[in-house]
């Protein structure tokens, strides 16, 4: 109990120092690219697709941003996104999602979950998507205020 109550104190101090931030936007970008080569197992790569006459990735567009939910200073959960989808010279053909979200725990610390997974529309060859998820504790041994 004396130790609960010293955490309450501990935060009463900082809450005079700190704001607390129901929801933050802190990052949004968008990003439009060219693809110079991606080696999948769907096409053959560009300059072998183009001598063949065959369908080969071509170019991109992404958006990410991140947003702070219940910030508390060094404290709080937040959430990182990024959709990115690229084309062929025939269609719009894939769509890729990354996210990720945890809890800052202080400084250096945050529990985090990630995901990846990557989807191809409009193909009709069986096949399951890229998928990867995992859960982690990261530390932050070092880090450099820009």
């Amino acid at each position: 109990m004396k130790y609960l109550l010293l955490l309450l104190t501990l935060l009463a101090q900082q809450a005079q120092a700190q704001e607390l931030h129901a929801v933050s936007l802190r990052e949004f970008d968008m990003d439009f690219y060219k693809i110079a080569n991606n080696r999948d197992t769907y096409f053959l790569l560009p300059d072998e697709a183009k001598a063949h006459g065959e369908e080969h990735w071509t170019k991109g567009v992404a958006c990410g941003f991140v947003l702070d939910f219940l910030k508390y200073g060094n404290w709080g959960l937040y959430h990182s996104s990024r959709v990115s989808g690229n084309t062929t010279n025939a269609q719009f053909r894939q769509v890729t999602w990354q996210w990720t979200t945890g809890f800052q725990l202080g400084e250096k610390t945050q529990l985090y979950w990630d995901h990846m997974s990557t989807h191809l529309l409009d193909d009709g060859r069986e096949g399951r998507y890229p998928l990867h998820n995992e859960f982690g504790l990261r530390i932050k041994f070092y880090s450099r205020d820009k």
